[in-house]
Parts: structure tokens; C-alpha cells; sequence
């Protein structure tokens, strides 16, 4: 839910070779259950996503600082390209 502008450093600094979603109006964090009742903000989630469209891989953290780690979220973006 971060700006585009944050999305685009966060990208560059990274050197990631795929695109970070950008969901300013909290639209898909809703579709996708994630968003915080009553905030504007969204469940710390990572999601990998086919270029089809289907889920492979998910974390939907149980509170702010429950993030996956580096190592697995590369791990099912490596499985997803297989």
C-alpha cells in the first residue's frame, strides 16, 4: 500500500527484476483479505503471483514485524518460474 514513487526506489535499490504491486486505495489488500479493519493499511503480506495469475506462494504475516524470510520468498519465486 505503499506510494508508486516508494514502490519504484524500493525496486531500484533492491535491483528487483520483477514488479511490486502498488495498491494505493487498499483495493486488493481487501480482495485478498489482508487489509487492517478500520486502517488504511495492510497486513504485512507477500504474495508470488504467476504471470497467468495464480497464487504459488503466500505469507500473510500474524502481526506487523512477522515477515518471511528473504531466503523463502526467493525460494518460491525460483519455484515459480520452473
Amino acid at each position: 500500500m505503499d506510494e508508486a514513487a516508494e514502490s519504484q526506489l524500493l525496486r531500484r535499490a533492491l535491483g528487483l527484476q520483477f514488479a511490486l504491486l502498488h495498491d494505493e486505495n487498499a483495493e486488493l489488500a481487501a480482495a485478498f483479505g489482508v487489509r487492517m479493519v478500520g486502517e488504511s493499511m495492510a497486513i504485512p503480506s507477500v504474495f508470488v503471483v504467476t504471470q497467468g495469475g495464480a497464487i504459488v506462494w503466500r505469507h500473510v504475516g500474524e502481526n506487523v514485524p512477522d515477515r518471511p524470510a528473504p531466503d523463502a520468498v526467493l525460494a518460491a519465486i525460483d519455484g515459480a518460474r520452473r
